[in-house]
């Protein structure tokens, strides 16, 4: 998939590899709750660039945005992007999830397609993580908030693996009791912090071959 990374809003950003063939079904979720699942975020990774997905626009350096699913390389992308879009993060939390207003926005970045790692166990190799971005410069593209893991760019060894972006709304602060990149639970992450995560607002998605 193509590249990422959103009324004071916190952004957490994940971004993330996947591999090919993700299970594309999606479960239902309860209306009006913080309430994040595993089957929702199997069905939010493994359907990036299919209607009707909320997608970011990401820049890296002064090239144009990324298509989703756009093949790039690993010079392209080694440092962080520049510029990280979500059009629509003055809408979020109300009316769509009244619970979540006047929430905060987290961004991961993950890699499932690493070796030993798959989307269909939820574990990643974790190459950024920054939380306190608010809803205006995530609808600027200022990507700027505390950064809970630095960026690392893509390293892919063969194949070509996908680099995913996930912007969730929460209500608090989120905690990473995991500091390592490599088999980084997301299923753990979510189920730490069940209380304040409410859904996944936007994602994105590119490739990078070796």
């Amino acid at each position: 998939m193509s590249a990422m990374v959103s009324v004071a809003a916190l952004v957490l950003g994940l971004l993330v590899g996947t591999a090919l063939g993700a299970n594309n079904e999606r479960a239902s979720t309860s209306s009006g709750l913080c309430d994040v699942n595993a089957a929702t975020l199997k069905h939010e990774l493994g359907s990036i660039c299919e209607p009707p997905t909320t997608l970011l626009n990401v820049r890296y350096g002064s090239d144009d945005f990324f298509l989703c699913d756009e093949t790039s390389s690993k010079l392209e992308t080694s440092s962080q992007p520049t510029e990280v879009i979500f059009d629509q993060a003055e809408a979020v939390g109300f009316p769509l999830q009244v619970s979540c207003f006047k929430s905060e926005r987290r961004t991961l970045m993950v890699d499932p397609d690493a070796p030993n790692h798959s989307l269909e166990s939820l574990t990643f190799y974790l190459h950024w993580a920054i939380t306190d971005i608010t809803g205006e410069n995530l609808k600027r593209g200022l990507v700027q908030g505390t950064t809970l893991i630095g960026y690392h760019g893509p390293n892919t060894p063969f194949g070509i693996h996908r680099y995913q972006l996930v912007v969730f709304e929460s209500t608090t602060g989120v905690h990473l009791t995991d500091q390592h990149r490599g088999h980084f639970s997301l299923l753990n992450f979510v189920n730490v912090n069940s209380a304040s995560l409410c859904s996944v607002v936007a994602v994105f998605q590119f490739r990078v071959p070796p």
